[in-house]
């Protein structure tokens, strides 16, 4: 009925391991641990510690992505859940010169805009919620700033199905990508 504001449970991705690493096609995997750090009171954390495996298909074409996010959440409280995650994604990255070759991986730009529109999905796999359905589309705008790593994320997600936590929800996303073989490399010379 009202407006609620808040910082909701925040998600960690320690650790990301490509099985497949090319300049146009990565497949990798990572697990994602979600401590309830949103206040339950407001809405905004369901009280549980959520641990998931995620799949993650990235491919490039020039300056094109699509991306697909398959998950499988494991949520640990006092009710036990499974929850089936799935997104799709694709996305334009304004990267000067690409032309009709592959985008630069660390292009010569201070920042890189992008547009993206992404698919999320949710299916309860067993409990209380068994068989629940959630789908949203997620259109919004990056900025990621090639030198640093760092990006910015700015998204507003519309639910496509009856069943919804909000009519929409504002997104505000900062991440930074650190590669462990860019540190490695650097060591190596010490």
């Amino acid at each position: 009925g009202h407006r609620v504001y808040g910082l909701g449970d925040i998600e960690f991705q320690p650790l990301k391991y490509a099985l497949v690493n090319r300049p146009e096609t990565i497949l990798s995997g990572m697990v994602a641990i979600t401590p309830p750090t949103g206040s339950r009171s407001r809405g905004f954390s369901e009280g549980k510690t959520g641990i998931a495996p995620h799949l993650f298909l990235d491919q490039a074409w020039r300056n094109w992505y699509l991306g697909s996010n398959q998950a499988v959440e494991i949520e640990i409280g006092h009710e036990h859940e499974v929850k089936y995650e799935y997104s799709a994604a694709i996305a334009y990255s304004f990267i000067n010169g690409t032309g009709k070759g592959t985008a630069a991986i660390k292009p010569d730009q201070r920042f890189v805009p992008q547009i993206s529109t992404e698919f999320l999905g949710e299916t309860t796999l067993n409990g209380a919620d068994w068989g629940k359905t959630e789908f949203s589309v997620l259109p919004g705008v990056n900025f990621w700033n090639p030198k640093s790593g760092w990006a910015v994320r700015f998204g507003i997600s519309f639910p496509l199905t009856e069943e919804r936590e909000s009519n929409k929800t504002i997104y505000i996303q900062f991440g930074n990508h650190l590669s462990w073989t860019g540190w490695k490399k650097k060591g190596e010379g010490s």
